[in-house]
């Protein structure tokens, strides 16, 4: 599998779980508190739509020959500089990263309404991000 079909299965799968998201996407931090089904599936599908992110990132950057990313909040931003998204966006986007980080190792105290907000927030942005890859892929 050549990049290229690594990057279109990512973008599929981040589709995915954008739509699972959309779904609670009126959700408050209290319904999250009270419902931990609610709360696990919103986390789960938060945190895989961010990684799919920052896999599509690291991908664009193997394949465009660019600086090598510390981190996932750094690949986002090295693909902004490289004009595949908007680098005013990539700035903001990139901060998901460090959210997806406390829900994957401060899971033993989430804060709801830090998940609630991301959920609000991110949807949108996930588009954003969709969109710009397929746009570069495509163009």
């Amino acid at each position: 599998m050549d990049n290229f079909e690594k990057i279109s299965l990512r973008l599929a799968k981040l589709e995915e779980y954008r739509k699972a998201l959309n779904r609670f996407k009126a959700v408050e931090a209290v319904d999250l508190q009270k419902d931990r089904d609610k709360a696990a599936i919103v986390e789960r599908n938060l945190q895989l739509a961010i990684e799919c992110c920052v896999d599509i990132a690291e991908l664009l950057i193997i394949s465009g020959r660019l600086k090598k990313a510390d981190d996932g909040k750094d690949a986002i931003i090295i693909v902004g500089e490289a004009g595949i998204i908007d680098k005013e966006f990539a700035r903001e986007f990139s901060k998901t990263v460090g959210f997806r980080n406390l829900l994957i190792h401060e899971y033993l105290d989430i804060d709801y309404q830090k998940v609630a907000e991301n959920l609000k927030s991110n949807l949108e942005d996930f588009e954003v991000f969709a969109q710009s890859v397929a746009r570069y892929l495509t163009g």
